[in-house]
């Protein structure tokens, strides 16, 4: 049985249509901070800015197929959601801890190999600002995950329908 039964003081079905249009917002979140990225730190993290561009475009597929799956109540759609949905969580992880790591550690690290944040604050307020807003929203992600989640089981027969008894 899902973990949840309801979203807060909605309905589970409700709570995933918010949790649809929220990946469609963490999808134009990642573009904005791709291009903020680009325009203020050109030189911070080239390869995350590919990754991050690549998830977006995951982010909003699996937006759609979410809102598809709900409307037509099919569970493989949710999945789809799910499985996409839990690699970009274990990416945002390392992605926060690369980050804390770099940030909190540049001046210990050889010289050689030492980040262009030295010469340029952009790049270290960069690094700050991911960690923070991101660090924040892997809370939100795994509860939005564990709402999709939720009422993929109940659709799977396990919650919102009826069995039949035979007497």
């Amino acid at each position: 049985m899902g973990l949840l039964k309801n979203c807060l003081l909605c309905s589970l079905k409700t709570g995933c249509l918010f949790v649809a249009f929220y990946t469609f917002a963490l999808a134009g979140l990642l573009l904005v901070f791709n291009v903020r990225d680009l325009v203020y730190a050109p030189e911070y993290l080239q390869w995350s800015r590919i990754i991050s561009f690549i998830f977006s475009v995951f982010l909003f597929f699996a937006a759609i197929c979410l809102l598809i799956g709900l409307f037509r109540k099919s569970v493989q759609l949710l999945f789809v959601w799910i499985l996409i949905f839990v690699v970009y969580i274990l990416y945002q992880i390392a992605f926060v801890l690369w980050n804390l790591a770099w940030y909190t550690h540049r001046n210990d690290i050889d010289p050689y190999w030492r980040m262009p944040s030295d010469q340029d604050p952009n790049i270290e307020n960069s690094m700050l600002i991911n960690i923070i807003l991101f660090g924040v929203l892997i809370f939100g992600d795994i509860l939005a995950l564990v709402a999709v989640y939720s009422y993929r089981e109940h659709l799977g027969g396990k919650g919102l329908i009826a069995v039949p008894v035979m007497a």
